[in-house]
């Protein structure tokens, strides 16, 4: 596991750098003359004759340098390729460390020094520098056995000790030996059993050896994710997901990366119905992996006393050309309010070569933030400032990012270049700094919210735009946005969208699902159904696409058609709960009430705790004519969501046919308290009043009733009942 790996900078920085320990530029000096003249294989000067009459040993002078800073990644088993605890370890491998500190490489702390000021910085000094050159340069002796200091004891699993909860990732699912592109795969926790709770740290432990590249936590309180994950055959779902980081704050995983807890005061409430979704991308290294990991939460009783969100910098429309070494690319933003910046998560690709920001004041001064001059896509990290920066309002926010997309980059993975595109994708690139940042108040942090979340959708719509305009054959792009619009209820502007991506790709398989997700959402039924079919005939074994037809037949009154199709998926994937209520739904059309039922109870053993499961089943045992069980259902999901009005109408409904009408009364009272204008609500009320005898009360409620549905047959059924029965013999 990793305790405490960061990201490496460059060897000129570390060594210019080291005035600043040593009080004069004698002393770096002497760090330039010694790495030179081991690199070029001098001797006889005087400082380094003085050095090799004593020369280091590894257990005097070089294993206190490697136990303090290295063996936190370089112990076996942890994110580091080799273990350096012990002199057999270390022996055969003392030139290459000699390079990889002269160099900078080691340890991996990316940031240059000066620029910003940092937490938790990690490098060596340049006496450790000297001394494990020179013991490389020295034959490498192993010295006094009494003289090795005891190695720091090894901590497996979690770098935050024990969590207070630990969740699993689901399990079964595996990485592919081979793919044409990497994998990005979004596993789906229920986090009920910390509803309620305040975490300080939330911490990942990949388990075994899977191949994460990097790892993304998130938060969804829509439902969105797990709907993604019950459509996908295998465990998690296949993509990017649109969840958001929990109470504004990032956690995650890349090699190398330290776990922290949150700054004090900042802690994050779960709340109910909240799911956790953790996003891995993972790169295939020619061997099938299962992906296993787990979750550790660290709770706190202390509230949170503010609050956090995140400024994104990000630049959209990058379009590298093959064989660039030095594209450009900027973005800025001007805050709206004052705040303070606590952390900086830079984030590129491969041909990523550097980043910088900065702020700059409303005086027109520059304050130094970060700045990584060699971009190592394999080592990133969330940079934390050693003081808060207080910026004011009106403050620019500054980034400047350049590529190297040319044959001398090592990190390239093409060869020879190829263009590359702003994407998600490993082969793609993109370019963003994410600011967690505290706004002086509760109703800034609501401004700065929404300014910055409306900026992250159009900079993400326009990058596909401006592709679509550099490249207008670029599919992926149309498919890309379409799938945006549409998410956001611009399903026309998607439905034309896909309809041009298919005029240049007529067999695009996304572009044809995506324009019947995006018809059926827009109620054209019909044409939803035809994508649809097509769709499944083209991918047979697609989950999403049999039950998304089903959705579309259900809608267009097809329920025997929605049936089959809803089949088809359970079939491929029997654990969905949307599908079951989906086919639930279409039998209860059909007056199938019992084979409703088995599909509710079959989603009720996946999801004991959803109110409109529950609910569902409620309706369902009332049109069986199996009221009590209904009135039990019913409860449960009221306890489980007191605003849910179906359920309170279900309730309402069962206890009116068991003739417990004040009971019945007393659940619609509730349920107009909530919904003033609620049909149903008035509809039931005239209905339990008129069996109650109070044919005034009854004809009241109803006349509501009908105010709010002019023209609905059964309430005016009721009234005429009522007025004949007030007409007829005493």
């Amino acid at each position: 596991m990793i305790s405490g790996a960061k990201s490496s900078s460059s060897t000129s920085s570390v060594v210019v750098e080291q005035r600043d320990l040593d009080g004069s530029w004698r002393a770096t000096l002497w760090v330039v003359i010694l790495a030179c003249a081991g690199a070029i294989g001098l001797s006889g000067t005087g400082p380094l004759r003085a050095a090799v009459a004593d020369p280091p040993t590894f257990t005097r002078d070089v294993a206190p340098i490697l136990f303090e800073q290295c063996v936190s990644c370089h112990r076996g088993g942890a994110v580091a390729p080799f273990s350096l605890r012990s002199f057999e370890h270390v022996r055969p491998r003392a030139r290459a460390i000699a390079r990889a500190v002269r160099a900078g490489r080691m340890p991996p702390w990316k940031p240059e020094p000066g620029y910003g000021h940092l937490r938790g910085e990690r490098r060596l000094s340049a006496d450790e520098i000297e001394t494990l050159v020179a013991w490389a340069e020295t034959g490498a002796a192993e010295g006094t056995a009494s003289e090795l200091p005891d190695p720091p004891p090894l901590r497996e699993g979690f770098q935050l000790g024990e969590p207070d909860l630990v969740l699993e990732l689901p399990e079964g699912f595996t990485l592919p030996a081979s793919s044409e592109r990497d994998v990005f795969r979004d596993f789906v926790i229920d986090l009920d059993p910390a509803a309620g709770q305040r975490v300080r740290a939330v911490e990942l432990l990949p388990l075994g050896e899977t191949q994460v590249h990097h790892a993304t936590i998130l938060a969804d309180l829509s439902g969105e994710a797990r709907r993604n994950d019950d459509l996908d055959p295998e465990p998690g779902f296949a993509g990017m997901t649109r969840a958001a980081p929990p109470g504004g704050h990032f956690f995650g995983w890349t090699p190398g990366k330290s776990a922290s807890a949150l700054p004090e005061g900042l802690s994050w409430q779960v709340p109910k119905d909240c799911d956790l979704v953790v996003q891995l991308h993972l790169v295939p290294d020619g061997i099938e992996r299962p992906v296993r990991a787990l979750v550790g939460l660290y709770l706190t009783d202390e509230p949170p006393r503010r609050h956090s969100t995140n400024v994104h910098l990000a630049v959209t429309d990058l379009d590298i050309p093959a064989g660039a070494a030095s594209h450009e690319a900027r973005d800025e933003y001007t805050l709206p309010v004052d705040v303070e910046v606590l952390t900086l998560y830079p984030h590129m690709h491969a041909v990523g070569s550097s980043i910088r920001v900065w702020a700059e004041t409303t005086d027109g001064d520059e304050l130094p933030l970060l700045w990584i001059k060699d971009w190592n896509w394999a080592w990133q990290d969330e940079y934390e400032l050693a003081e808060p920066l207080v910026l004011k309002a009106g403050t620019r926010l500054h980034m400047e990012l350049t590529y190297d997309n040319s044959d001398r980059n090592p990190r390239n993975p093409s060869r020879p270049p190829q263009r590359v595109r702003w994407g998600p994708g490993s082969r793609d690139e993109m370019g963003d700094v994410l600011l967690k940042v505290v706004p002086e108040s509760p109703a800034d942090l609501g401004v700065l919210t929404r300014e910055v979340a409306l900026r992250d959708a159009l900079l993400v719509r326009d990058g596909f735009r401006r592709r679509i305009e550099r490249e207008p054959t670029d599919v992926e792009a149309r498919v890309a946005l379409g799938a945006l619009l549409s998410h956001d209820g611009r399903h026309e502007e998607a439905i034309a969208l896909y309809d041009e991506a298919l005029q240049v790709a007529p067999e695009d398989w996304k572009a044809r699902y995506g324009r019947g997700l995006a018809a059926s959402r827009a109620g054209h039924w019909r044409r939803a159904e035809a994508d649809l079919e097509r769709a499944t005939k083209e991918r047979p074994d697609h989950v999403a696409a049999w039950t998304n037809l089903g959705v579309a037949r259900t809608r267009a009154g097809d329920a025997i058609g929605a049936i089959a199709a809803y089949s088809r998926s359970l079939g491929l994937q029997h654990e969905q709960v949307e599908t079951l209520l989906n086919r639930g739904v279409a039998w209860t059309g059909l007056g199938r009430h019992h084979d409703a039922i088995l599909d509710y109870s079959a989603a009720l053993d996946l999801e004991p705790n959803r109110a409109e499961v529950h609910s569902n089943l409620a309706s369902a045992l009332i049109g069986a004519g199996r009221h009590e069980e209904a009135v039990e259902r019913a409860r449960g999901a009221v306890q489980l969501a007191p605003d849910l009005l179906a359920a309170r109408r279900n309730l309402a409904s069962a206890l009116a046919q068991l003739h417990r009408f004040d009971e019945a009364l007393r659940e619609i009272g509730d349920l107009l308290e909530r919904a003033p204008d609620d049909f149903d609500g008035y509809y039931l009320r005239g209905l339990c009043l008129a069996n109650a005898g109070d044919r005034v009360g009854a004809e009241q409620a109803l006349r509501r009733a009908l105010s709010i549905r002019p023209e609905d047959s059964a309430a005016l059924a009721a009234l005429r009942a009522l007025d004949a029965d007030r007409s007829g013999p005493a």
